[in-house]
């Protein structure tokens, strides 16, 4: 278990390091001929590739938190729900409540480039 999770800090660690990297690289431009400015960057995103392949590992920790969170989130909702324009059903507004504490979760770890979201329309 604290396996998973230290894999999850590495993770954080390395988008850390390709960040000053990057600050390094753009500071260091000025004084570098234009053909070797594309092959700097190129050397740092080879470098550091291997980030999107990295798995993103969910711990027990997290499962925990995403069922407290969902517990919390079914106190907050009305009693009424609409989706989309579509009244949700009762049974229906513990599933929303779940799949926002998952969303939520899977945010926080900076799982998504785009953050995805549910759509309350009215």
């Amino acid at each position: 278990m604290n396996e998973k999770k230290d894999y999850n800090k590495i993770a954080l660690e390395q988008r850390d390091l390709v960040k000053n990297d990057l600050r390094k690289a753009l500071s260091e431009f000025d004084n570098l001929p234009g053909e070797y400015k594309l092959k700097r960057l190129m050397q740092i995103y080879d470098t550091h590739l291997f980030l999107n392949t990295m798995p993103l590992l969910i711990n027990y920790y997290d499962i925990v938190n995403i069922i407290s969170n969902a517990k919390s989130a079914m106190a907050d909702l009305p009693g009424k729900v609409v989706i989309s324009k579509k009244e949700l059903s009762s049974d229906d507004i513990r599933f929303v409540a779940i799949m926002e504490s998952i969303i939520g979760s899977l945010n926080r770890l900076e799982a998504y480039k785009r953050l995805p979201r549910i759509d309350y329309t009215k």
